[in-house]
């Protein structure tokens, strides 16, 4: 898998359904209720059914009201009806497909570009930030701190005028053509055959001229 691929992969997911429940968009914060609960099934360890479906619970949790959501979740333990739903799914199961599923969807949501460990050298060569992603950063950057969703949801050209705006409106000359430059060349590119053989014949001109004064001033002094 390139960078490129990676790129795609990281930030388009697909539907992932593990031990029964939907999961969600995984974020940052769900990693971090996984690895402060020690879920074997994301930070090592023993990887059981109960790590399974602890690992499923805390992913199937939207993000907005994720702490909240595991806190109650804590408090109160599972209902009845969870823990004999989660039992039966358990002896019908199977725990490596299912343990499978959810890394393949952490996977989906966790591809991160590969780099260069020391750093690269002189001579090496790199490929280039995806320019979607370098847009949108710029824009968060320009912005002085506008959610990447936000960001996400403009159409490219609105994202460009943005980001141009945002750094011009900081005095950074982003050298934005006036209407006369883009008359001008339009001009240029229509008449331009025509404009540069005018300029040709003013420089033959010129150069003979000198030629001309230059031969004068040899024979006044001989």
């Amino acid at each position: 898998m390139t960078n490129k691929e990676r790129f795609y992969e990281a930030f388009a997911h697909t539907e992932h359904v593990v031990f029964g429940r939907k999961l969600k968009r995984f974020t940052l914060r769900h990693r971090f209720w996984l690895e402060t609960l020690e879920c074997g099934a994301v930070v090592g360890g023993t990887v059981d059914w109960p790590a399974v479906e602890l690992g499923v619970r805390i992913c199937s949790m939207p993000y907005e009201g994720l702490d909240d959501a595991v806190k109650k979740l804590l408090r109160r333990g599972p209902r009845w009806w969870e823990a004999w739903r989660f039992l039966w799914r358990a002896m019908r199961g199977d725990l490596a497909k299912e343990y499978g599923a959810l890394l393949e969807y952490m996977g989906d949501h966790g591809c991160a570009p590969e780099r260069n460990g020391d750093g690269g050298g002189a001579g090496m060569t790199y490929e280039a930030m995806p320019g979607l992603l370098s847009l949108v950063c710029g824009v968060v950057r320009a912005s002085g701190g506008w959610s990447p969703d936000t960001v996400w949801s403009l159409s490219p050209g609105e994202a460009e005028w943005y980001c141009t705006a945002c750094y011009m409106h900081r005095g950074v000359d982003m050298g934005i053509k006036t209407e006369h430059d883009e008359r001008f060349e339009a001009g240029l590119a229509e008449h331009g055959e025509a404009i540069r053989a005018v300029i040709a014949e003013a420089k033959r001109k010129r150069k003979e001229a000198a030629a001309a004064k230059a031969a004068e001033a040899a024979e006044a002094a001989d």
